[in-house]
């Protein structure tokens, strides 16, 4: 494993200079930021950092931008919720949530029978039991409490959402305008997804 290169994510106990060049001198070869999470602008100044020490020291030092992508998440909630073990509860798009019904950003109606549906890390688990029109119902395997707008995944399933969202086209400008080494895209589903990064940087230069 001699040759292989060491990504380190970039956040704000380690954004600072000194810091970055520490992390460098450590072995630290790629510089990455997770456009989850802060600004772009902020980005963009960790990036100027990250060049600046680059500069001053031998072994190369890139620069990844890791897209936020595509993403589905339950309905924004004053309090969390109970979601109990064996209990049936129906996923619809909309914008409120009770324990038998969860309004989410995006429809799950591409899910079929069997299906799994991971909510807020997969700390929640449930299996689809059917589809009706754009409502999936489900079974609660592993249940607990769900607060607002956390993550929501289907393993295997192809969500029908645009895989370069508004937030995604920013981060886009910012790898381009700082030429940053390495864009990271998140829940890529095809070639045509691929393609379609490629051809955005392609427009940007």
């Amino acid at each position: 494993m001699r040759n292989a290169k060491i990504v380190c994510t970039i956040g704000p106990a380690s954004d600072d200079r000194d810091t970055i060049r520490d992390l460098a001198a450590a072995g630290m070869s790629v510089v990455r930021l997770n456009a989850s999470h802060g600004t772009t602008d902020h980005r963009e100044t960790v990036i100027e950092r990250a060049r600046a020490v680059d500069d001053e020291i031998d072994d190369p030092l890139a620069v990844m931008v890791d897209l936020k992508g595509p993403e589905v998440r339950t309905a924004e909630i004053d309090d969390p919720i109970e979601i109990t073990d064996d209990a049936e509860v129906t996923f619809v798009e909309g914008d409120d949530a009770t324990p038998d019904r969860i309004g989410l950003t995006h429809s799950i109606a591409a899910a079929g029978p069997g299906d799994t549906v991971l909510l807020d890390d997969g700390r929640i688990e449930c299996r689809v039991e059917r589809v009706d029109g754009e409502s999936v119902v489900a079974t609660v395997v592993s249940g607990g409490k769900l607060g607002s707008r956390k993550g929501v995944n289907l393993p295997g399933v192809a969500i029908d959402v645009d895989l370069i969202t508004p937030e995604d086209e920013a981060e886009l400008d910012l790898a381009a305008r700082t030429d940053a080494d390495f864009v990271a895209a998140s829940f890529v589903r095809d070639a045509d997804d691929v393609y379609e990064i490629a051809d955005e940087l392609e427009v940007r230069g």
